[in-house]
């Protein structure tokens, strides 16, 4: 366990955004912005079933289409230049670090 904030890491993940803003900024450049969402089965689970029950009706209703008892909704942002190629992409998707077993080929 890290025992907390660890000066180190925060102080990688801060120069690692500032060095992508500004090459990005440096790159600017026309394009387009596209946003798509689909489902990824097979890549999380839900590592307390018993816990989750417990939670409201409303909530777990959110998810019954899509897993029973896990988001499995996966959304992207993607920036391509005006000749079509990848510029960058963002993704979210809802996992735990127990998805990361040895049974999971899917994550690493």
């Amino acid at each position: 366990s890290s025992l907390g904030f660890v000066q180190e890491a925060f102080d990688a993940v801060v120069s690692g955004v500032v060095r992508s803003v500004v090459r990005a900024h440096t790159a600017l450049q026309p394009g387009s912005l596209s946003l798509n969402s689909g489902l990824l089965a097979g890549a999380n689970i839900n590592r307390s079933p018993p816990a989750y029950v417990r939670n409201p009706s409303e909530e777990r209703k959110r998810y019954e289409t899509v897993g029973n008892d896990t988001d499995h909704i996966m959304q992207l942002l993607r920036v391509d230049a005006t000749d079509g190629s990848p510029l960058g992409m963002f993704n979210w998707f809802a996992v735990h670090g127990t998805s990361m077993n040895h049974s999971n080929d899917l994550l690493s």
